[in-house]
């Protein structure tokens, strides 16, 4: 038969938590002992093979197809994988003589092109040079015995070798072994000089706090929390009229408020505009 899938994976499925979850694959296989199937918790990456019968079984279709049933309930907090695994051998024995049998010959080319289908995927998992690399370029490990307890890095050509990790030092004038030795966060401020007001700011959790120990009143944490302008002005009592006076953007937009002022409404206190007999009156 021909093959038409290039993957040997199915598609990941989340656990339901019920017994017998199916997970269809479409890729082929020659028997029910080519299937691996995988659970991976999906928080930490920790995964565990699953065991043919005891943990999952399989139903084949002819054309090679077929379903996984997981018999234990695999939590939504995880995800299972179904992959084909061809084993690397080759069964086909040609007889000098013997009868022809085209479908074997098939069989084995198509086992022989899902082992190469299963090598490229794992080939597209590893760390490899780019095609333009110089080939000289040595990608080789040393023995284990030159590595061991080493670390891994690439060299100025970018070969990889390994190496041993290079100590340094770093050296503290007396006031940084002072900070250093500080017992705890109020011994560091006093070591910088962080006067007792500054320390308890330092220690407030909310803006609210620190504006407190500032002594700012009550009012003034309102307005400073306040987003916009117009509510600044309303939290100190300015009027309406007065707050949409004040925020018009255009001359021509002013002018149309100050048109339909009336006397009542009282534009400020202390200023040069007054209010007479129904009319705006400036004064110097």
């Amino acid at each position: 038969m021909t093959l038409s899938s290039t993957s040997p994976r199915a598609t990941a499925a989340t656990g339901n938590a019920a017994d017998d979850q199916e997970i269809s694959f479409s890729f082929t296989v020659g028997s029910e002992d080519e299937i691996a199937v995988y659970t991976r918790v999906t928080a930490t990456g920790v995964e565990s093979q699953l065991s043919l019968t005891t943990d999952f079984t399989v139903a084949l279709q002819e054309d090679g197809t077929g379903t996984v049933t997981v018999l234990d309930a695999v939590p939504i907090t995880s995800k299972i994988y179904v992959m084909r695994v061809t084993p690397l051998t080759q069964s086909l024995d040609l007889v000098t003589g013997g009868t022809f049998n085209p479908n074997h010959i098939e069989s084995a080319l198509d086992k022989l092109t899902q082992q190469t289908v299963e090598l490229d995927d794992s080939y597209d998992r590893t760390i490899r040079m780019a095609p333009t690399d110089d080939s000289s370029i040595s990608l080789v490990l040393p023995a284990a015995a030159s590595r061991a307890s080493t670390y891994l890095y690439f060299t100025s050509t970018g070969a990889v070798t390994t190496g041993t990790p290079v100590a340094s030092t770093v050296t503290f004038g007396a006031f940084g072994e002072d900070l250093v030795a500080a017992a705890d966060a109020g011994d560091a401020l006093d070591d910088l000089g962080f006067s007792a007001l500054a320390q308890d700011v330092a220690d407030m959790e909310t803006a609210d706090l620190v504006l407190d120990e500032y002594g700012f009143t009550a009012l003034a944490q309102t307005v400073l929390a306040e987003t916009t302008a117009a509510a600044v002005l309303d939290e100190y009592g300015f009027s309406t009229y007065f707050i949409t006076l004040v925020g018009a953007t255009t001359a021509a937009a002013t002018r149309t408020l100050l048109e339909t002022f009336e006397p009542s409404v009282v534009v400020c206190y202390e200023g040069d505009a007054v209010c007479y007999d129904g009319e705006i009156v400036t004064y110097s």
